[in-house]
């Protein structure tokens, strides 16, 4: 509908205790969802 229009960034933020390691599963998680919304089709369709 709006082709030309661009949306706003999408803040996700990712918490997890500060005093605890990231386990592996969690990281791997983190990483993946970083590379979703960096990745310029997947965040369009993310957003419509």
């Amino acid at each position: 509908m709006l082709r030309r229009h661009r949306p706003p960034p999408l803040a996700l933020t990712a918490l997890y205790p500060p005093h605890r390691q990231l386990s592996r599963r969690v990281r791997v998680f983190v990483d993946w969802l970083v590379e979703l919304c960096d990745h310029p089709d997947i965040r369009d369709r993310l957003v419509s």
